[in-house]
């Protein structure tokens, strides 16, 4: 007789155990609906995975006790998907504006091509800019002010009004964003160490 999975008995296996496999499989069931959610309310691709992984970290990380009280885990997990895009949305346009108020101010300027120093190819400076701009604000900014204009993680933490340990996390997922999007245009490996951004 085949023992088929049903969405509760995943949830149940899940929130009954110390084993993420259960869940797992639930994510990976589901996994075009959500995205498509977290998309049609984000508006971008980028945008949407963060949200998935969002949501992802926010089940792992509440209390089991409170999660097996969830009757339908699927429709649970739909609004905690419009909830997390909505306060994304809302986070990346404060730091959208936080951040156009400091290029306005002078307190820093857009990126130029010739802040990225790059030993393989001149436009490799261009597609890290253009990159950067289709990074979500949290990841792009993070790099932006470290990397490119030499602002210490602390001063970095201070604009962004987060921990140092926060905007250094933010800024090496972006860097792996970033050289993931890159290698799927055909920069090389070669290319992508970049003195002072991906070559450190």
């Amino acid at each position: 007789m085949l023992n088929i999975e049903t969405d509760s008995s995943l949830w149940a296996a899940y929130c009954n155990s110390k084993n993420s496999e259960p869940l797992g499989k639930l994510f990976k069931r589901h996994h075009d609906m959500l995205y498509a959610l977290a998309y049609r309310i984000t508006g971008n691709a980028s945008d949407a995975d963060e949200v998935i992984q969002i949501v992802s970290e926010i089940v792992l990380e509440a209390e089991k006790e409170s999660l097996a009280d969830v009757r339908k885990a699927v429709p649970w997990l739909k609004g905690v998907i419009v909830n997390s895009a909505n306060k994304y949305i809302q986070k990346e346009m404060r730091l959208r504006e936080r951040h156009k108020r400091a290029s306005d101010t002078g307190r820093f300027n857009k990126i130029s091509s010739d802040e990225i120093d790059c030993h393989y190819d001149e436009s490799l400076a261009d597609k890290i800019k253009e990159v950067l701009g289709e990074l979500p604000m949290r990841f792009a900014l993070p790099i932006e002010l470290h990397y490119l204009k030499g602002m210490s993680w602390k001063q970095v933490a201070c604009e962004m009004d987060k921990s140092e340990d926060a905007v250094r996390k933010q800024a090496q997922r972006g860097l792996i964003k970033l050289k993931a999007i890159m290698e799927k245009r055909g920069v090389t490996p070669a290319e992508l160490m970049v003195s002072g951004i991906l070559g450190s």
